[in-house]
């Protein structure tokens, strides 16, 4: 999304500073914030996490290229087919435009979700854990 006016928050190298707001992420391999503002810096993931995988700028036109020459509508109408909710479990490579099409937009055009599973010898694991309706197999 482009906005008019600057940006709400600009990341930068550390020791360099920028106008508006300051975001400071952890380096935490579990992914942690910092438990609140840290030196004058926003908590980034901290912020972030405060709110969900919704976009919330303006609608894209349907006739907006998206996907290797197709337009929005396009890509929509080829990956309709999974029931509402989808939530897959997919082994299948993300080759364009078939395999994204397939395992990625069709379960997210449903309002679904995706398990990608790189290691096909535990499916059955995965589907008990991430309780996968559907399956989308390699």
């Amino acid at each position: 999304m482009i906005a008019d006016g600057p940006a709400a928050v600009t990341f930068v190298a550390p020791g360099e500073s920028a106008d508006g707001t300051v975001a400071a992420v952890s380096l935490d391999p579990m992914g942690r914030d910092l438990g609140g503002p840290s030196g004058g810096a926003a908590d980034f993931v901290g912020e972030a996490r405060l709110f969900g995988d919704d976009f919330f700028g303006p609608s894209v036109p349907g006739s907006t290229l998206a996907l290797a020459g197709m337009t929005v509508d396009e890509v929509l109408t080829v990956a309709k087919g999974l029931p509402e909710g989808t939530r897959l479990l997919s082994t299948l490579a993300w080759t364009i435009p078939d395999g994204v099409l397939a395992a990625l937009v069709a379960p997210l055009a449903t309002g679904g979700s995706l398990v990608q599973v790189t290691n096909p010898s535990r499916l059955d694991s995965h589907r008990t854990a991430e309780r996968t309706t559907v399956d989308r197999l390699a």
